[in-house]
């Protein structure tokens, strides 16, 4: 956890989702200048698992925690002029049966009907969905997708998505194949793009960019994927009836047709605040010594040799470097 959380802090990440933590129960727990809010599994088995790390300079916005399972969980933010609602899924693999696939979606989509109307939502994770270039599936996916044909999950996802006004904005993007895949086979030599971002279609311009980043080293399978979300505000009725309501106080006030309009100021406010926050001194655990730190940044060198070059020595190379890592920590 420790270098997840390094991690998080070297990308400056205010809200980081979570899959395959695999901790029973759910909860809380505050590692190094952060809060980890945790869903797992009812038994003792160690499978699964979803939750959130929150910067600290966020956590007075967070009004509701919300623990489902083993495979959803759901936070609320409560922000000056609106409420952010960030759902967090793990589907099943492309191979599960479909009686724990329907049962997944059931419960996605008993959550998100759950929800206020008029909160911004989002729903994001490891979808485990390969998106393809469908035409009847443009105007929900775009024409950036990774692939070409949409398996199973990817079907499911995008129906979910159609029948509930839903964009699905991490295949929208341009971006060169690097920076749209997110899951790595383990002998380097496939990529998939199965890790997600869906948001309310009245709020998708709030998206603004969403791309995966290679170097992030969290010892998994799949890469980080970084979103970046601003608020944009629209000319709604609210804001013309603001407009009116101005104006008729300013004519009760002047006279002067002129001096009237020259008074007028109305301002909107269409850029949300930078919540990055500066990075703090971490105390180091007693056991997490120099010797673990030196181990981890060799099994980073590893992978990153793999992920440019993935021949048979680099991928056994990186194997090795993980053992010996995971042995130290």
């Amino acid at each position: 956890m420790k270098t997840i959380i390094d991690e998080i802090k070297r990308y400056k990440l205010p809200i980081v989702a979570l899959q395959e933590i695999r901790w029973p129960g759910n909860g809380s727990i505050k590692p190094n200048g952060t809060t980890l809010f945790y869903s797992g599994g009812a038994s003792d088995r160690h499978e699964f698992g979803v939750g959130f790390v929150i910067n600290e300079a966020l956590l007075t916005k967070v009004s509701k925690f919300e623990a489902i399972n083993e495979r959803l969980c759901y936070v609320r933010f409560s922000m000056p002029s609106y409420n952010l609602i960030i759902i967090n899924c793990h589907a099943p693999t492309e191979e599960k049966e479909e009686e724990v696939k329907n049962a997944f979606y059931e419960d996605l989509k008993r959550v998100y009907e759950t929800l206020p109307r008029h909160s911004v939502k989002l729903v994001i994770g490891d979808i485990n969905a390969k998106l393809g270039q469908e035409e009847e599936y443009k105007a929900t996916i775009g024409r950036e997708s990774l692939h070409s044909i949409s398996n199973d999950n990817g079907t499911r996802f995008v129906n979910f998505a159609t029948s509930r006004d839903i964009i699905i904005s991490s295949t929208y993007f341009p971006r060169k194949n690097i920076h749209k895949q997110t899951w790595i086979s383990p002998d380097g030599r496939s990529c998939n793009q199965i890790d997600h971002l869906a948001i309310d279609k009245e709020h998708r311009p709030w998206i603004i960019n969403i791309r995966s980043f290679r170097g992030a080293d969290g010892d998994t399978d799949h890469y980080l994927v970084v979103a970046t979300m601003t608020k944009k505000v629209s000319t709604s009725w609210k804001m013309k009836k603001k407009v009116k309501r101005i104006m008729n106080q300013q004519c009760t006030t002047d006279d002067n047709q002129e001096t009237r309009w020259m008074n007028i100021k109305v301002t909107i406010d269409i850029a949300a605040k930078d919540l990055r926050t500066r990075n703090t001194t971490i105390k180091k655990k007693h056991w997490f010594n120099e010797q673990c730190q030196r181990a981890i940044s060799k099994r980073n060198e590893a992978r990153l040799k793999m992920l440019q070059n993935p021949t048979p020595e680099t991928t056994e190379e990186y194997k090795n470097k993980k053992e010996i890592a995971k042995k130290n920590i």
